[in-house]
C-alpha cells in the first residue's frame, strides 16, 4: 500500500475508534457497514464489529430491527 492509502486506512479507523470510545455505538456500525458495502475487509472492521455486540448486545452488524426498535 501507499503512503497516501495508509493515512487514508488510518483516518477511517481513527472515525470508527473515536465512536466507539464515546459510546456513540449506532454510528460506529454505521461506517462499519459503509465500509464493508464498499468491499473492504479486515481484521480491525470485524474486531470493531465484534466489540460493538459485545458492548451493546440489542445492537449488530445488519441487524435492521435494532435500527428500527432500540436505538444503539
Amino acid at each position: 500500500m501507499a503512503p497516501a492509502n495508509d493515512a487514508v486506512f488510518l483516518r477511517r479507523n481513527n472515525q470508527i475508534q473515536d465512536a466507539i470510545d464515546g459510546q456513540n455505538l449506532k454510528q460506529a456500525l454505521q461506517l462499519i457497514e459503509k465500509r464493508i458495502k464498499k468491499g473492504e475487509e479486515g481484521r480491525f472492521l470485524k474486531a470493531s464489529a465484534r466489540d460493538i455486540s459485545s458492548l451493546a448486545p440489542w445492537c449488530s452488524l445488519g441487524s435492521s430491527n435494532a435500527r428500527q426498535t432500540t436505538p444503539c
